[in-house]
């Protein structure tokens, strides 16, 4: 939209040697990366698309809300967007708007993980404990970027503090995963696995992890047995500031309370 102003108004050659423009968003997402110590490359584009930031072999893009609905894009735009880079060798994560500035901790621990400068932790070294659902509720709240999930939990404690957690329900004898994470900028090496083989103690006939696709694409989960199924469109409601669980607005209801749907880059249906 800018070159485009910029061509109207200036011309073309005026707008070709401009520099590229940085929003709001970028400029706060690169105060983050620098407050992080973390070298990147603003707006890389790889053929036909452009992403906001680029880290070694990661690519980052930062959406606003409006900008990335579907006002402006299609429904599969971020999936196709995920699997063309993908398919180029890179990795790419998606943050949105009120991410990056509502859950900035939760953004900073992403990203150090993502390149490899989170605190290490070995889950041999850890302690298995089941909590109730209000610590799970207060953890998740401040460590996972979706929040706090639903059923059961048990968590890993190292040195008597909580540093990995899995929240489980199950459901026709299906073990279905809502949650797991790690404490703020800690990576526990084996710490799933040590949950998920607690969990599965339990009778069942299969397992059900769901990963959304802007952060990850749940490969790791292959070396546990776990097989991609299939990959579901999903959405959340956005009024431009926040977002919504779809189901708070069922049926298509968003719009009657001038809401737009932003779709996301697919969730990721792994099984056990």
């Amino acid at each position: 939209t800018t070159f485009v102003q910029q061509k109207n108004e200036f011309g073309l050659e005026y707008a070709i040697n401009s520099p590229l423009y940085s929003s709001t968003l970028e400029k706060k997402f690169s105060e983050i990366l620098e407050e992080l110590n973390i070298t990147y490359t603003k707006q890389y584009s790889i053929d036909k698309y452009r992403c906001d930031f680029k880290i070694e072999n990661l690519l980052i893009e930062v959406d606003g809300l409006y900008w990335h609905s579907d006002k402006c894009l299609e429904n599969d735009y971020h999936i196709k967007k995920k699997n063309y880079i993908n398919s180029k060798g890179y990795q790419v994560i998606f943050f949105r708007e009120n991410e990056v500035h509502n859950k900035t901790d939760i953004v900073k621990s992403i990203l150090l993980n993502k390149v490899g400068k989170s605190n290490k932790i070995f889950a041999r070294k850890t302690s298995l404990e089941q909590i109730s659902k209000k610590e799970a509720k207060e953890f998740l709240s401040t460590n996972h970027l979706m929040g706090s999930g639903k059923g059961d939990s048990v968590v890993l404690k190292y040195n008597n503090e909580i540093v990995a957690i899995m929240r489980y329900y199950i459901q026709s004898e299906i073990i279905h995963i809502s949650r797991f994470c790690t404490k703020l900028n800690t990576s526990v090496v084996g710490g799933y696995s040590k949950l998920l083989n607690y969990i599965r103690k339990q009778p069942h006939k299969g397992v059900v992890n769901f990963v959304d696709g802007r952060y990850g694409d749940g490969k790791y989960l292959e070396k546990l047995g776990f097989k991609l199924q299939k990959v579901y469109p999903s959405f959340m409601w956005t009024d431009y500031k926040d977002t919504f669980h779809r189901m708070r607005f069922p049926n298509d209801t968003g719009y009657d309370h001038n809401l737009h749907k932003i779709w996301d880059a697919g969730q990721l249906k792994w099984v056990l």
